[in-house]
């Protein structure tokens, strides 16, 4: 199924050639596709007692698998419930903007909307360093981009900015955590590391670079 979610993933840039008419309709499509099979592996994760895993991709040169566990797989119910009934009211909300903005600005809006959740939901799956900042770094700029929709307005372009400047800063923090752990242990550069770093180490430092990463 993961090949299915990286299709689906792909069709995202569907949404730059279809007309402002069809476009809700088709992230609506795209998105439930998306809550289908990652709730499927929520489940198979809440069924078994052994962290799911599956392949997914390869980063440049490290080959990287998803991995639910429990915890994961409510994140990914909470994040799957959160992402449809956000695109459900988009489709009012955004009505008065129709007539404002041009059909690629429309796609734009939606294809950064889908792409904040794969990558909220990427985000609770990968355990691979590199791939977990890529992601988060994604979901950084998708949603700066959702931010600065009403990009002709100053205050929104400012508090925009104001947004993508604290994510950067907490990626620097979250990429200072993980470095240590590596440097410090030599295992691998992922979350996997951090359990062997948290062996023979105090865990409040590492907490506390991840708590100012994540806030």
């Amino acid at each position: 199924m993961t090949l299915a979610f990286q299709v689906i993933i792909s069709s995202t840039i569907l949404l730059f050639f279809l007309s402002k008419k069809h476009q809700n309709n088709i992230s609506l499509l795209l998105q439930l596709a998306i809550i289908g099979i990652s709730s499927i592996w929520g489940i198979k994760a809440f069924s078994t007692t052994n962290i799911l895993e599956l392949p997914f991709i390869n980063v440049l040169g490290n080959f990287v698998s998803l991995k639910i566990d429990k915890l994961s797989a409510f994140f990914i119910f909470v994040i799957n419930f959160t992402s449809l009934t956000a695109l459900l009211y988009a489709k009012g909300y955004l009505k008065p903007y129709l007539p404002k903005k041009n059909t690629a600005e429309m796609a734009f809006h939606y294809f950064n909307f889908l792409w904040l959740h794969i990558s909220m939901l990427l985000v609770v799956m990968v355990r691979d360093a590199l791939a977990f900042l890529i992601v988060w770094e994604i979901m950084s700029l998708v949603s700066f981009f959702l931010v600065i929709f009403e990009s002709d307005k100053k205050e929104t372009v400012k508090i925009g900015l104001k947004y993508l400047i604290q994510m950067h800063i907490g990626v620097v923090f979250l990429m200072t955590a993980f470095i240590i752990a590596y440097v410090q242990t030599g295992a691998a550069f992922s979350f996997d590391g951090l359990s062997v770093y948290f062996e023979t180490h105090s865990s409040f430092p590492l907490f506390l670079l991840f708590l100012l990463g994540s806030v």
